[in-house]
């Protein structure tokens, strides 16, 4: 009984040591106070796509809309896992991965507004069974990551406060006209240089015969009156010729997106 209570022991040892030498990957991310701005200028929340991958070469060859909307379907394989974050202009924070065994590279996508110029991705190796560390800085349409060397002492609060905002341009100074009044020796528009008169309309018929004729023998060029237009061809079906059907039709319905499972986050 002794044996089993220190073989109970010696497994239990073992098991705890197990699951605390597995991988981790640290993301400490700054998202500055000028991230991500509209076409006005104005910074904004941006949304942050992190991929567990087995593989980094789909994701270096893939654009942006299909990494970031479909990314099973793009990265098909390689994918492992995925989580989703939302930074919001000024937010310093740190996030603990536990990637799976198969895991060998994070894969980062940030959907900026301004995407003609932005620097979106990043793709970061991990080992899975040891300790990572990558640090990222949001700054207005890029992800700048933080080289290894000053990764261990980086701090995302510290880079906030550090952050120098640009200043904002100077808008140009506003242009007034100045009107003068025209010198003698200037010449005037003349009469002749203006848009002619629209010319005169002709008088209406007085003639009693002529109006009587007019009145009981219309023009050919008038409608019909309402309520005597032709009856409208049908076809073999028995509808209207030039008419849409308008009856419900079954419409199949629109496939749904493979899920990622979700990253796994330590507590």
């Amino acid at each position: 009984m002794k044996k089993f209570a220190l073989l109970l022991t010696a497994l239990t040892a073992i098991c705890a040591l197990t699951a605390c030498s597995g991988g981790r990957a640290q993301l400490l991310v700054a998202s500055q106070a000028n991230v991500n701005p509209d076409f006005s200028g104005r910074p904004s929340p941006v949304v942050v796509k992190v991929y567990e991958l087995r593989r980094g070469l789909a994701f270096r060859q893939a654009d942006f809309q299909n990494l970031f909307d479909q990314p099973m379907q793009t990265l098909g394989a390689d994918i492992l896992a995925a989580d989703e974050l939302v930074f919001v202009p000024g937010e310093a924070r740190s996030i603990t991965y536990l990637p799976g065994p198969d895991a060998r590279f994070l894969g980062i996508v940030a959907g900026f507004r301004q995407m003609d110029r932005a620097r979106w991705r990043t793709l970061r190796p991990i080992d899975a069974e040891g300790k990572n560390l990558i640090a990222l800085e949001l700054n207005d349409a890029s992800i700048i990551v933080i080289p290894e060397s000053r990764a261990k002492d980086w701090d995302p609060e510290e880079a906030l406060k550090q952050h120098e905002p640009e200043p904002e341009p100077e808008l140009p100074a506003a242009r007034t006209a100045v009107r003068t009044e025209p010198s003698p020796d200037q010449t005037l528009t003349s009469y002749e240089d203006e848009t002619p008169p629209a010319p005169p309309r002709p008088a209406p018929e007085t003639d009693p015969d002529v109006l009587e004729r007019n009145r009981r023998m219309p023009s050919e060029d008038m409608d019909a009156a309402p309520g005597m237009s032709e009856p409208e061809e049908t076809n073999a079906a028995g509808k209207a010729a030039g008419t849409s059907d308008t009856r419900p039709r079954s419409r199949r319905a629109a496939p749904v997106p493979y899920a990622v499972p979700p990253m796994k986050t330590a507590r």
